[in-house]
């Protein structure tokens, strides 16, 4: 098949040219400046909704009016197109139009010869970033579950690496001494097109096709021995394996599996990155889970019996995993119900004192949590004065 710029001729109006020529040019463009799942997504969009209706038809009868027309005919001529039947999402819709809408700028760019516009972006979906409870609860959770998985978040979160870029990043990549990592490929699943094998998709790493996201980041100091321990010159970090990195849809699994355990909603990847770019990816309060610093103590060196009840309630899970019991098992060994149990766990009540005493007569009696309360400050030194007789 002929390339679509050896049908165009230069002296050729590009505005009197067919839609598909056009857009056709436009992709072999983009091919060279986006990213492979991006340039895939807006292939696929121009076949499977675009060419049918516009193919032959030329650029300069493409208006606002007739965008906006197939558009509203769109949603119902392919209502079952979508995943499972389902009609098409608004996403979809906005997607068809930023496609159509680059194509016909790539015309007028092409006419007046100045290559100049940039290019058209689909609306994405507003994420906020983590509230400073979700952020302690995925710190905490790393604190006690050192695996790839909980590193990924981490670095997500504290250097705003992107779920793609994090998969791919290689041991080889990272300066513990430096304590830096340059980013510079990304993790895509993308079409099988060489026919091999039966799998429709394959994953491959690429570099990073825009310049400006090319970057170095800092790794905050806390984070640096948690990197130690996965680190293995010439190998994937996540996986510990050369060449081969972890994937996306794998890391997400596997991070919905052990926030489900820690009672922690399921979060977007892009609102970790939204946490660091917005700069409320607090390194202090990282460092104060880690560490076990407590966050504030009384002043006049009496016992902060509100802090203490606070922390023991959000460690609760972390705690209580460590020695393999679950919610319903804990409830019964210290004497409160389940229904209560699990509410101060989710943070819909608070832990009474005397909950507090007999969760920490509980923990401090098994070798696996004695470490971790002390650690956490959750048994002070004033606390033991003043049981004392």
């Amino acid at each position: 098949m002929k390339k679509a710029a050896e049908y165009l001729e230069h002296e050729i109006v590009y505005s009197k040219l067919p839609f598909r020529k056009v857009a056709e040019e436009w992709l072999e463009e983009m091919d060279r400046k986006l990213a492979k799942t991006t340039y895939q997504k807006y292939e696929s969009t121009l076949e499977i909704y675009i060419y049918p209706d516009f193919d032959d038809v030329a650029i300069a009868d493409i208006g606002d009016e007739r965008i906006d027309a197939f558009l509203k005919e769109a949603s119902k001529k392919y209502e079952n197109r979508g995943k499972y039947g389902e009609k098409l999402k608004s996403g979809t819709i906005n997607l068809i139009r930023v496609v159509i809408k680059n194509v016909i700028d790539f015309a007028a760019q092409k006419d007046r010869k100045d290559g100049g516009g940039e290019l058209l972006v689909d609306d994405r979906k507003e994420y906020s970033s983590l509230s400073e409870k979700e952020l302690r609860q995925i710190c905490s959770c790393a604190k006690y579950n050192h695996c790839p998985e909980m590193l990924a978040a981490m670095l997500m979160i504290f250097t705003g690496i992107r779920v793609g870029e994090v998969c791919a990043i290689g041991c080889d990549d990272i300066d513990l001494e430096a304590g830096k990592m340059n980013i510079h490929e990304s993790v895509h699943r993308v079409k099988n097109r060489s026919g091999k094998g039966e799998n429709k998709t394959v994953s491959v790493i690429s570099e990073i096709p825009t310049k400006t996201q090319v970057r170095t980041e800092i790794i905050p100091d806390i984070l640096i021995n948690y990197v130690r321990e996965f680190y293995n010159p010439g190998m994937c970090l996540l996986t510990g394996i050369k060449n081969q990195p972890m994937e996306a849809k794998t890391l997400r699994n596997r991070l919905d599996r052990i926030f489900d355990v820690y009672r922690i909603d399921r979060i977007a990847f892009q609102r970790f990155r939204k946490t660091f770019v917005e700069g409320k990816a607090d390194v202090e309060l990282l460092g104060e889970v880690f560490s076990g610093r407590m966050a504030m103590s009384a002043a006049d060196g009496s016992v902060d019996t509100k802090w203490l009840r606070v922390e023991m309630a959000n460690d609760l899970p972390s705690l209580r995993l460590l020695l393999g019991l679950s919610a319903e098992e804990t409830s019964e060994i210290i004497g409160i119900s389940k229904s209560v149990f699990k509410s101060i766990e989710e943070g819909k009540k608070e832990l009474t004192w005397n909950q507090y005493l007999n969760l920490l007569f509980f923990f401090c009696y098994n070798p696996k949590t004695v470490p971790v309360v002390e650690s956490l400050g959750l048994n002070p030194k004033i606390l033991n004065e003043l049981l004392s007789i």
